[in-house]
């Protein structure tokens, strides 16, 4: 995937430490907003979110 298959980054960022830099309101902005080219907007459901912020939390 964009974020490589462990997290470590390829055509977009690392995701290891994101909720160290980022507040959760702001990945949630950053994921639905599609202003952060090349990432898409995303339409995630309330659930796939949450899912999302646990995993980040957990890398």
């Amino acid at each position: 995937g964009c974020h490589g298959s462990q997290a470590d980054g390829n055509v977009g960022p690392s995701l290891h430490n994101v909720p160290k830099r980022k507040s959760e309101i702001g990945l949630i902005h950053q994921v639905i907003s599609g202003k952060t080219p090349p990432m898409p907007k995303f339409q995630p459901t309330a659930q796939e979110m949450a899912d999302l912020l646990r995993y980040l939390e957990n890398l």
